[in-house]
């Protein structure tokens, strides 16, 4: 009897123990999942720390007949004989601050491990919703290494995403405040700031705090550092198929760090705008780029109302193309309408194989029409208001053209707002590509014609 009370004593005692570490584990798992919609923009996925010296002249893998003298090897901070450093941001390099020293630094390390004739990190950006994944996956099958997208120690079957891990991971950066202290940082650290106070994705320096600035210029450069490090080991790259290393950042958000890139990148890196139908974005599930920087973006409070939803599609959208337009160079910028590629344009696939640089010989062996079928035709449901019914089709129709910034936006995309029309486009993808350069540059999200 006492050999049976003890075995059932050591039973009762496993079996509190285990219900005690599955019931852990199980609130560990829902701390994680509840995180997770977020779009992880709030939590600390990687803490990324690129010191300058891992792209020193010693240690960096540095391309043949490259020169890799210093700009700051005199202290003194002056423009190189290489074009993509034109458009850096020098002059707020100009002096000895710990931050402008660690940005110096950076911005060396860069120079010394990428080819200055390599294009640079591509992003994928636009508004939430609007179809970047699809770009993405275009991309990665044509030979553009995209990064990763795997949470560690989350499996796929609990969440996956197509968003860059590495657009969304903290940074290690040198501040010139709070006693010059490091800080880690993230990209909504630094436009969120931006768009705070400057209320236009087109913010300038004049507008944000240098300290912001500055630690928005480390931050890009590390990601590009240590993307293009990834890179490099992801890939053989093999110059007779591609002719340089090509590797990007996917996010909508993007869109919303351009001013940033470009100060420290200057021309060396592109971006990808993808676009997709108002009136499809505005209705549909994801509206978190709305619920989070609406009111920031018009310094207003915005109500989750159609009206409301279009208008920041359609300013923000406009907003971002006008400054690219005005500021990006031509082989900088790119447009793309999702709606083009569901519906199977060739054309506008190649668009944007050439914008990146890869040859027609590589686009027609990987670009098959499984492919596109699997990835694109397929989902053609979802898109140019066939999801919805007639009524509804035409209520979004009407709210959209008595909006004046919208029926600016919906025209300048080649949207088609006609009542008597179904959800078609004005234009092919190779005509709105022609113009729109032009037509952007002349737009204003925030005076539009009435």
């Amino acid at each position: 009897m006492l050999m049976f009370a003890h075995i059932a004593h050591i039973g009762i005692r496993y079996i509190v123990t285990g219900a005690v570490t599955i019931a852990a584990a199980l609130l560990v798992f829902f701390a994680i999942v509840s995180e997770l919609p977020q779009q992880l923009e709030s939590t600390p996925l990687l803490q990324i720390q690129v010191q300058p010296s891992i792209g020193s002249a010693e240690q960096a893998a540095k391309p043949a007949n490259q020169d890799l003298s210093s700009p700051f090897s005199d202290g003194s901070v002056e423009h190189t004989a290489l074009s993509f450093r034109d458009d850096v941001d020098v002059e707020v390099l100009q002096g000895n601050e710990p931050c402008q020293t660690a940005t110096k630094a950076l911005l060396e390390t860069f120079m010394n491990t990428l080819d200055p004739q390599d294009p640079g990190p591509l992003l994928v950006g636009g508004i939430g919703d609007s179809g970047t994944r699809g770009a993405q996956q275009l991309l990665s099958k044509i030979g553009v290494d995209m990064g990763h997208f795997r949470f560690p120690g989350i499996p796929d079957s609990v969440f996956f995403t197509y968003d860059s891990l590495l657009y969304m991971s903290e940074f290690d950066v040198q501040t010139c405040e709070d006693g010059n202290a490091r800080r880690l940082v993230k990209t909504r650290h630094v436009y969120g700031k931006a768009i705070q106070v400057a209320h236009t994705v087109g913010y300038s320096r004049d507008q944000v705090d240098n300290d912001v600035w500055l630690r928005g210029m480390q931050l890009v450069l590390n990601m590009t550092i240590e993307m293009q490090h990834l890179a490099r080991h992801d890939v053989v790259h093999d110059p007779e198929i591609l002719p340089a290393l090509l590797f990007g950042f996917k996010h909508p958000r993007t869109s919303l760090m351009l001013p940033i890139f470009k100060a420290a990148l200057g021309r060396q890196f592109k971006f990808v705008h993808i676009l997709r139908d108002g009136r499809d974005v505005a209705n549909g599930s994801n509206q978190q780029m709305f619920n989070g920087l609406c009111q920031m973006y018009f310094g207003r409070t915005c109500r989750r109302s159609l009206k409301d939803r279009l208008v920041f599609w359609a300013t923000m959208n406009v907003d971002v193309a006008h400054w690219a337009a005005t500021h990006l160079h031509e082989n900088q910028y790119h447009v793309l309408r999702t709606e083009d590629l569901i519906d199977s344009h060739l054309p506008c696939f190649k668009s944007l194989a050439v914008f990146v640089g890869v040859n027609d010989a590589i686009f027609e062996e990987r670009v098959t029409p499984s492919f596109v079928h699997d990835n694109f035709h397929s989902h053609a449901y979802s898109y140019s208001g066939r999801k919805w019914t007639h009524e509804q089709s035409v209520k979004f129709t009407e709210a959209a053209a008595a909006i004046p910034v919208v029926r600016q936006a919906m025209q300048l995309f080649g949207y088609d707002l006609r009542p008597d029309q179904p959800w078609s486009r004005l234009n092919s993808c190779t005509e709105l590509s022609a113009d729109f350069r032009a037509l952007a540059a002349e737009a204003d999200p925030f005076n539009p014609p009435l």
